[in-house]
């Protein structure tokens, strides 16, 4: 699609909505949120091998995940601490007593009509919330006990596969820099590079911004067999 039929609206000044960060020497470097890789991210993963990266030559964003993910598997040696340090009790193990497993599988067999208009607190009892599978469970989702219960049914569904990791963060996969920021950044050189002109609009702001990249970057970009990588990446590129 021609880029001059798509605009991007942005509520803030700073592009990237949720992907966004403040890069402000005197202020410091902020980033609002991060977001948690995974193997079955099946359409990111394939915008992210047309995406070129920002630092190698000929390499995309899905080569930077694969080879440091390949060679340096992410993981948590302590995933959690208490009062300023120690280490939480039970680490590693989700502390499940068997009235919590009975209203996780409560929950996630039920509707989705059983589950509208409820919290989460409302569906699952105290042994749950006491344990350390709700504590892993709302750190890696940023849930809270007041929170849908709709929602963390979906979410039991969507990220099943993502149980067995919940204790040690091994299912989660890392880029070399912030995967949210670079992610953002390098698809935003993508949609507004040449042959594209996207414009993107800012609240409150009437002009529209068409920065250009190199002709690599358009769509249908064909990927070298062997991209230059850092020394510090080894490893196969994905197929």
């Amino acid at each position: 699609m021609p880029g001059e039929r798509i605009t991007i609206l942005e509520r803030i000044d700073v592009p990237g909505g949720a992907l966004d960060g403040l890069e402000k020497p005197d202020k410091g470097f902020v980033i609002r949120g991060g977001r948690e890789m995974e193997n079955h991210f099946e359409c990111l993963w394939d915008l992210f091998r047309s995406i070129p990266s920002l630092e190698v030559e000929g390499a995309s964003v899905l080569d930077e995940f694969y080879w440091l993910n390949k060679d340096d598997p992410n993981f948590s040696l302590q995933r959690a601490t208490i009062e300023q340090g120690k280490p939480a009790p039970d680490m590693g193990k989700f502390t499940l007593s068997k009235a919590a497993q009975k209203d996780m599988l409560k929950v996630f067999m039920a509707t989705r009509e059983e589950m509208e208009n409820k919290r989460i607190n409302e569906v699952f009892g105290e042994d749950f919330l006491a344990s350390n599978f709700w504590m892993y469970w709302r750190t890696m989702f940023a849930f809270e006990e007041w929170h849908s219960a709709l929602e963390m049914k979906l979410y039991l569904h969507r990220f099943i596969h993502h149980i067995g990791g919940l204790a040690d963060f091994f299912r989660v996969e890392v880029h070399p820099l912030q995967p949210v920021r670079i992610a953002g950044a390098a698809i935003g050189e993508v949609v507004e590079g040449p042959g594209r002109g996207v414009p993107v609009l800012h609240r409150g702001d009437r002009c529209r911004f068409r920065h250009r990249c190199h002709q690599r970057t358009q769509a249908g970009h064909a990927h070298p067999l062997e991209p230059r990588r850092p020394a510090r990446w080894h490893g196969t590129r994905p197929r």
